[in-house]
C-alpha cells in the first residue's frame, strides 16, 4: 500500500502561469509590447463558467414539455478567458472605471472589461487560443466553435 502523503496539496505540482503578448497597444517605457500573464483553470472553476454559461429553455417535444439546456459558447470563451488572465488584474476599480465608467455595475465584469481593452478582435483570438491551449480546452467543441466565432 502507497503512503496517502504523496497525494496531499502541498505536494501537488503547480502549473506555470504564462506570459503572452496579446497585442501592440499596450507598450512599456521602451515601446515593448506588455504581456499578458495568464493561468491554468481549476476543474471547478471551469465547471462554475460552464453552469454560468448555461440556460435552459422549456420545448415541446412529441407532445410534452422538456427542458433544453443551451450553452451559450461565446460566453463561455469570454469568461474562461478573463478567469484565466492573473496580469493586468481584470478586478481592479481603476482599470474597470477607466473602460466602463459608463456601464451599470452589473455589466462590470472582468469578461466584459477584456472585451473593451481588446477591441481588436485578433488581440482576443489570440489570448483567447493561449488560454484554451493552456487549458487543454482545443478538443472542447463549444470552445473551438467560439474561437471560430471569434475569429470571424
Amino acid at each position: 500500500m502507497s503512503d496517502i502523503s504523496v497525494f496531499l496539496k502541498d505536494k501537488k505540482k503547480a502549473t506555470p502561469n504564462v506570459k503572452v503578448a496579446v497585442c501592440a497597444d499596450f507598450k512599456d517605457e521602451n515601446g515593448n509590447a506588455i504581456e499578458w500573464e495568464i493561468r491554468k483553470l481549476t476543474t471547478r472553476e471551469m465547471s462554475d463558467a460552464r453552469t454560468l454559461c448555461t440556460s435552459m429553455k422549456n420545448v415541446k417535444a412529441k407532445g410534452k414539455m422538456q427542458n433544453e439546456f443551451i450553452l451559450d459558447s461565446e460566453r463561455l470563451l469570454r469568461v474562461l478567458t478573463s478567469k484565466a488572465v492573473v496580469y493586468p488584474d481584470l478586478t481592479d476599480k481603476t482599470l474597470a472605471d477607466s473602460y466602463m465608467s459608463d456601464y451599470p455595475m452589473d455589466e462590470r465584469t472582468p469578461e466584459n472589461l477584456v472585451m473593451l481593452m481588446l477591441s481588436d478582435k485578433d488581440d482576443f483570438e489570440t489570448l483567447a487560443v493561449a488560454v484554451t491551449a493552456l487549458n487543454h480546452l482545443t478538443d472542447s467543441e463549444e470552445t473551438d466553435e467560439a474561437v471560430i466565432t471569434a475569429k470571424n
